[in-house]
């Protein structure tokens, strides 16, 4: 009688198995938001600041991590601090880490999905500014830093 139970679980676990299909390779999973380029209102208004060119900046990534300094430390610290910071975290994970000397806490970056992170809250990022973070990002990977 055990034998019997045992062999027609099987046989249905079988059947089970084989009424699934897995997703087609193709099908990538839909989120379950979307994001849209932001207004070029999505800076806090700020006087004109003066920076060392010697600031530090750190970006770290799943596979690099660099440290530079000079213009694109600057213009990278520069952009990160002044954007506003309201919108509440989505499930988006962040790509990129970016630790810089004008903060105690780290700015997270998804550039698929345009948007930076700080202190709990996100930005949804304008074109240009993700053309400029892309371009800063991608000298940092290849160390050509400005």
């Amino acid at each position: 009688m055990k034998r019997i139970f045992f062999c027609l679980l099987l046989v249905l676990g079988a059947a089970m198995l084989s009424a699934c299909e897995a997703p087609a390779a193709s099908e990538a999973p839909t989120p379950d938001h979307t994001h849209a380029s932001a207004s070029a209102e999505n800076v806090l208004p700020h006087d004109a600041a003066g920076y060392c060119g010697n600031m530090i900046t750190e970006v770290k990534a799943s596979d690099w991590e660099a440290s530079f300094w000079g213009s694109d430390s600057v213009a990278l610290s520069d952009l990160l601090r002044w954007l506003d910071y309201r919108e509440d975290v989505c499930s988006c994970a962040a790509e990129y880490t970016v630790t810089t000397e004008l903060s105690e806490d780290p700015y997270g970056l998804n550039l698929t999905e345009g948007l930076a992170r700080h202190e709990g809250k996100q930005v949804s990022l304008t074109e240009e500014q993700l053309e400029a973070l892309q371009a800063i990002l991608s000298r940092a990977k290849d160390g050509t830093t400005t």
